[in-house]
């Protein structure tokens, strides 16, 4: 039975929520109308058990603020809402959710709930216990009295000028009302009807108006099924009050587009070439089908190394077999391993390395169809580091079966995972073919930037920019952006911050609209490695569009490891608003210490950084993301300084929700890469962080083994 939305943009009926979840991954966009509110949420899906997001609600008959401020523009009141399932569905019990709305906004809506729905062939059924908005037509006394009796008192009162705070101590307080409903999937194809009688009387509306009087507590509608993808709603609420809605919504975790412009699967022979191939041929055609920069090739014994650039890939166990097909089909026979070394900047960062036996037997085995999903599936064996060659191999792929198993193996390839690749096969190392990267690059392309959820509605920006990248030598370079300013409608940008703070983000329309040619940054970077897993890189110059000085950033990242920790300082200095060579003169000192963690549970990412932020305060922003197997990525963030609510400003601290999304789901070609879309209530000057060149993690993000479990539209199993 597919689940809907609500106006609310929750899984739910009409105004009330259902213990419903939607599947892990799933992402849905809701518009309503329902006088005066217009509501816009995002709702995203990162666990079976967990539903969250946020909304946007435009109250259309009361004004943002002054006139002289906000001009026409209504008011816009921001909420954040979440839902827990406790308990599954089974043939004699509902399934039952907590859900909280309206929580860390200004409280005008926010309101707790405990909700059970039970299947009854094609009809739903709903019933709850709804507390604050939820239940302000109080019918019943709050049952957690007998527990407290202050719990049938709520006495938080909505925080219109700041907002942010998560009110906790008026959660499931006060009196309650009961509420629930029935979900008719009828036999016409994509026809649902609602049914619901809602706990609100709406005698207790933020901004009391005889636009929302209820006549009833009775609810009625319909939702059309125009696609998989695509709900129309119609229904009545109040008893006299239309309600229009649209809901958008698609399992990110699936998402994928079928690769047809990518190289074909070459066939694979047991026989393989008896001669030598043209290497710098070679080269190119392990380019061509990986998309990396391949700048050497190396031999020693019977292992051939192909050493790539970057390293970036679309789904890295796929591009990997596309290597070891070209290396099959090209190498002598006598090579037994094939192994790609992955280098940034300069700096080796890991090593994945091929049986050859074992590929060609798997291959012959299942036919040239088969690809990263068998060659992850069949990884065996972890490959040593060797003492010349880079010490910071993580994976070997492609066995049948286990090192110490000698079943479909060779007895020429076996290989032992105490033993060392190069004790096994010594031999001087001998470079086949050496093209450094290109010093000089440049590219012209279109940046955008948009702010959304103020007095003055949504704000963007467009530019024309021009990207140069001039390499020094290996490990040092010298990065540059220019910007032209194209269409911008910035000028109408008033709210300039009331945070009691050095503003370091909010005269962010002094720079997009001061200038219209701008050096949004101009830097000098050196990258290196001092051991197996240390890494550090020193950087220096107009490090973003509002600061410039000096940094540096070390990492430890131990190889196949679930966690890493690392340390960036900064002294930096506030640029000028032409975004020139100019500086004002607030400086700071600012670095986090940062640990990196893979839980292992649900592929969750949590990620906690202490330090001080470039206002000054200190804290700690702790970010929680899952990640699905197709590299879709659903998180949220939170900062917490010492400076207090009414010092920092609207807003109370910072936060934020977002959804990464590989360019690769998007095309017909295998591309590197993701966008993010990315939603903070407010832009503040508390919790800022510096916006570093570099991000060692990033760049190490190859010694991560997820990546070998990623491949398109499918979950992890």
């Amino acid at each position: 039975m597919p689940a809907t939305s609500n106006t609310w943009g929750m899984v739910g009926l009409l105004q009330t929520p259902t213990a419903r979840m939607r599947t892990a991954g799933t992402a849905s966009v809701t518009a309503t109308r329902v006088a005066p509110y217009s509501r816009y949420s995002i709702i995203l899906q990162p666990f079976d058990w967990l539903e969250g997001g946020f909304r946007y609600n435009k109250i259309t008959n009361v004004l943002y603020g002054p006139v002289d401020f906000s001009g026409d523009q209504k008011f816009l009141d921001k909420n954040i809402d979440f839902k827990l399932r406790l308990f599954s569905e089974s043939a004699y019990t509902p399934e039952v959710a907590v859900g909280f709305q309206d929580i860390g906004g200004t409280g005008l809506f926010s309101g707790e709930y405990l909700v059970a729905s039970k299947r009854l062939g094609s009809i739903d059924a709903s019933l709850g216990l709804g507390f604050g908005y939820l239940g302000t037509a109080a019918d019943t006394q709050n049952p957690l009295r007998a527990v407290a009796a202050s719990m049938n008192v709520r006495g938080g009162k909505a925080n219109v000028g700041q907002g942010g705070e998560v009110n906790a101590s008026d959660f499931f307080r006060g009196p309650a009302a009961f509420f629930g409903g029935l979900q008719w999937h009828t036999p016409w194809r994509g026809l649902v009807l609602k049914l619901e009688y809602e706990g609100n009387n709406y005698s207790q509306e933020p901004f009391p108006s005889p636009d929302v009087v209820g006549s009833s507590r009775l609810n009625y509608g319909l939702v059309y099924r125009a696609s998989d993808s695509v709900n129309v709603h119609v229904g009545v609420e109040r008893g006299n009050t239309l309600s229009v809605g649209l809901s958008l919504f698609e399992n990110l975790s699936r998402f994928s587009t079928p690769k047809i412009s990518d190289p074909t699967p070459m066939k694979i022979s047991e026989h393989a070439p008896a001669r030598e191939p043209d290497w710098a041929m070679l080269a190119k055609q392990v380019a061509a089908h990986s998309s990396w920069d391949v700048t050497r090739i190396e031999r020693r014994g019977l292992e051939v190394r192909v050493v790539v650039n970057g390293g970036r890939a679309a789904y890295l166990a796929e591009t990997l077999e596309r290597v070891a097909e070209v290396l099959h089909t090209q190498v002598p026979e006598e090579v037994l391993w094939f192994s790609v070394v992955t280098e940034k900047n300069g700096t080796r960062v890991a090593e994945h390395s091929m049986n050859r036996a074992a590929f060609v037997a798997r291959r012959s085995q299942y036919g040239a169809s088969q690809l990263a999903s068998n060659a992850v599936q069949n990884a065996a064996l972890v490959k040593p580091g060797s003492r010349e060659f880079s010490p910071t191999p993580v994976s070997v792929l492609g066995l049948v079966a286990n090192a110490h198993d000698e079943v479909n193996q060779p007895k020429s390839t076996k290989l032992y995972p105490e033993q060392s690749l190069v004790d096994e096969y010594p031999g001087p190392v001998q470079t086949l073919f050496e093209e450094p990267d290109a010093r000089f690059k440049t590219k012209v392309g279109l940046g955008y930037r948009q702010v959304l959820g103020g007095a003055d509605g949504l704000l963007y920006q467009f530019v024309v920019a021009n990207d140069t990248h001039l390499r020094i030598n290996k490990s040092t370079w010298l990065d540059a952006r220019l910007a032209y300013r194209v269409l911008d409608n910035f000028e109408k940008y008033k709210q300039t911050g009331n945070s009691r703070l050095p503003q370091v983000r909010t005269n962010m329309r002094e720079y997009a609209v001061t200038s219209e040619f701008t050096i949004p940054r101009l830097n000098l970077h050196h990258q290196g490695r001092l051991a197996d897993g240390h890494y550090y890189a020193l950087y220096g110059g107009l490090l973003e569009s509002m600061f410039g000085g000096v940094g540096a950033e070390y990492l430890y990242r131990p190889n196949r490891s679930r966690w890493a920790l690392g340390v960036d300082v900064n002294s930096v200095r506030q640029r000028g608003f032409e975004q020139d060579f100019e500086f004002q003169n607030y400086r700071v000192n600012t670095g986090h210490a940062t640990l990196y963690w893979d839980t292992g549970l649900d592929n969750i990412l949590a990620t906690i950084s202490a330090g001080q932020y470039l206002a000054g305060d200190r804290g700690v922003t702790l970010d929680l993301s899952r990640e699905f197997n197709n590299g879709v990525r659903m998180g949220v963030f939170a900062t917490r300084t010492n400076v207090p609510a009414e010092v920092f400003g609207e807003g109370s601290f910072d936060k934020g929700i977002y959804v990464t999304i590989p360019f690769n789901a998007f095309f017909t070609k295998s591309i590197p890469g993701d966008a993010m879309f990315l939603w903070r209530p407010l832009t503040r000057d508390g919790g800022a962080k510096l916006g570093r060149p570099v991000s060692l993690y990033a760049d190490t993000e190859n010694r991560n083994p997820r990546l070998l479990q990623q491949r398109p539209g499918r979950d992890f199993e």
